[in-house]
């Protein structure tokens, strides 16, 4: 601002001389005045103007570092110098009207040119962009009357700071990513009962999703691989809640066995996938009670067993999730924008007691003559290690609350249409 005070000085004092100087001083004058005008209008036109495309730029990329900002300064006061000099004479000539028109004029070609890039989806309609790269496409090859369904993602070529934009929304925008649009919602969204769309009006088998936020991500891979025109599926979920241990943590979770028990004996369901993360099986420390059996072992089997009662045939329970580090998402971007390999390894947290819990859930459902163990660490492990991002893409499986991003969800479906195929119901009705 002290460039354009300093100018405005100069060209009140000029403006002043020219009222008592001769006509052609006075021209003189007035060419300078309107060149000076003209000047700080288009400067001011262009920095603001290249310095706002350059703060799209700079979201767009998740640039996190100040060279990108310091390059459009520097290219905004260039491209001002050179659009300056090229209509210096026009300028000169020209009445304070056609002047504001010029710079009008600038300001609609610039913004017809933003609205014009096609990765304005990241700004505008990032979650629709996602939606289009990872909901699957179905197509019928010739001579194989089966369908072929794949992601668009699959065949999509991405570079880098789309790679790093794409990690940072799974986590920026999670909520979001939460709520299903097939659902529609009891309660507020996305908790509460998720009632989804029937093939038919009265279907023969029944398909409950019940757990925390895990049912909420997870839930609609199970509909997506499950129902049919015999078979509907139903999701009920409180957040931050656990099913078959003591939530303490939260005072809505203080009476969840009860929601969770009313939930299944309102449905009624043939099948149940309890798809819960788990704190206290991981966290609690190992400790032996005088019956043989952890105090924690004793609660889930007593849960397990309670709400398989209300279940007709048979109840999966999700194995414990391994977890990452708090900060792997920040190790991961960082490697990635060197160039460096990172071992997907040293981005778990071997500390977090995940070993710990996958025993206890191995015995707790062990007791529940209805359960059976579902276990994720197969589809997520190549090389014998359990991997959070994909080694080709480095596109992320699991966002920063640990939750699945979409891409993880599709690596889930083979392995739910599997099991889904393979379930057996019995016909038999609970009393």
């Amino acid at each position: 601002m002290c460039k354009y005070s300093n100018l405005r000085v100069y060209v009140h004092q000029a403006s002043r001389k020219s009222e008592t100087s001769d006509p052609e001083t006075a021209r003189s004058y007035a060419n300078m005045r309107n060149y000076g005008y003209c000047l700080a209008a288009v400067i001011c036109t262009n920095f603001f103007i290249f310095v706002s495309v350059d703060a799209l730029i700079l979201r767009q990329n998740n640039i996190e570092d100040s060279f990108g900002l310091s390059c459009g300064l520097i290219l905004s006061l260039l491209v001002a110098v050179i659009i300056t000099e090229t209509f210096e004479k026009l300028c000169l000539r020209a009445d304070i009207k056609t002047i504001l028109y010029v710079i009008a004029c600038l300001y609609a070609a610039n913004l017809l040119m933003i609205s014009g890039q096609e990765n304005v989806d990241f700004l505008e309609r990032e979650r629709d962009w996602v939606k289009k790269l990872f909901t699957p496409v179905c197509s019928t090859k010739q001579g194989n009357s089966s369908e072929v369904c794949d992601i668009p993602f699959s065949t999509t070529s991405l570079h880098m700071e789309q790679v790093l934009r794409l990690n940072n929304l799974f986590t920026v925008a999670d909520t979001q990513f939460l709520s299903y649009e097939k659902c529609t919602y009891r309660d507020i969204e996305p908790w509460g009962w998720c009632d989804l769309p029937k093939e038919s009006g009265t279907p023969a088998h029944k398909i409950m999703v019940l757990g925390n936020s895990y049912a909420t991500n997870q839930g609609r891979i199970v509909y997506e691989m499950c129902h049919n025109s015999e078979v509907e599926v139903k999701i009920f979920t409180i957040a931050a809640c656990e099913v078959i241990t003591k939530s303490t943590q939260y005072e809505h979770c203080q009476n969840s066995r009860e929601k969770f028990l009313k939930a299944v004996e309102e449905y009624k369901p043939d099948v149940m996938f309890i798809l819960s993360r788990y704190t206290d099986m991981v966290e609690v420390p190992e400790k032996t009670s005088k019956s043989g059996l952890e105090d924690i072992l004793t609660e889930a089997a007593s849960r397990l067993n309670e709400l398989s009662q209300g279940v007709t045939d048979h109840v999966y329970v999700l194995n414990a999730v391994p977890r990452p580090h708090r900060a792997f998402q920040r190790f991961h971007s960082s490697a990635f924008r060197k160039h460096i390999p990172q071992k997907p390894a040293k981005l778990l947290n071997s500390t977090s007691g995940v070993e710990l819990a996958r025993r206890r859930l191995a015995k707790s459902v062990s007791l529940c003559p209805k359960c059976s163990i579902i276990d994720y660490e197969p589809v997520f492990t190549f090389n014998g290690t359990f991997h959070i991002f994909d080694s080709v893409t480095n596109v992320a499986f699991m966002n920063g609350y640990w939750h699945l991003t979409p891409l993880g969800l599709h690596r889930l479906r083979p392995f739910y249409k599997d099991i889904c195929n393979n379930i057996t119901y019995s016909n038999k009705k609970l009393t």
